[in-house]
């Protein structure tokens, strides 16, 4: 899936990244304010072409961590929805699950880069949405540059991700 743009071989071994990435946004917010009241341990994360997102069939979707039954079926659903809708949308140029989200049964946390959705579900909409930019930039997968990051973060205006980059012109 991933050979032609990144060299890797599989999406289990994007996934692989994404996952610590997610690890990583994991404990940054549960080192907030709000992570310590109200901890986060899993999340849901899918990578898919536009394709598959528009055919609704995402082709990997992994739990990361560990969560509560009705959290997995909750968190799963929405990780799905949210990279399903953004390719429902991605012929309007939509780049980020933002664009169409009503932040009451719809949320940001996917991301469009290089015909590839990365989505994730369980943490707050912005960090959901830092973890699939910073999965992007990833060398390993080489999928968007910082430039590009920065330029979808500014759409949905993702402190958690545009704060990483203080000096930067773009941000």
């Amino acid at each position: 899936m991933f050979t032609h743009k990144t060299g890797l071989h599989s999406p289990l071994e994007a996934l692989e990244v994404m996952r610590i990435v997610a690890g990583r946004f994991l404990a940054m917010y549960n080192e907030t304010s709000q992570g310590k009241e109200l901890p986060k341990t899993g999340v849901y994360c899918s990578i898919l072409t536009v394709e598959d997102a528009i055919a609704k069939a995402p082709a990997a979707t992994v739990r990361f961590g560990e969560l509560t039954d009705d959290l997995k079926v909750k968190y799963r659903h929405h990780c799905q929805e949210k990279a399903c809708r953004l390719g429902d949308h991605a012929a309007e140029r939509h780049v980020s699950s933002f664009q169409s989200a009503d932040m009451k049964k719809t949320f940001p946390g996917a991301v469009l880069l290089e015909g590839y959705i990365l989505s994730c579900s369980g943490l707050p909409p912005e960090y959901d949405e830092a973890v699939c930019l910073e999965t992007g930039l990833d060398p390993r997968l080489n999928l968007a540059g910082v430039d590009t990051a920065i330029k979808i973060a500014k759409i949905s205006n993702n402190r958690v991700f545009l704060d990483q980059f203080p000096l930067s012109p773009h941000a």
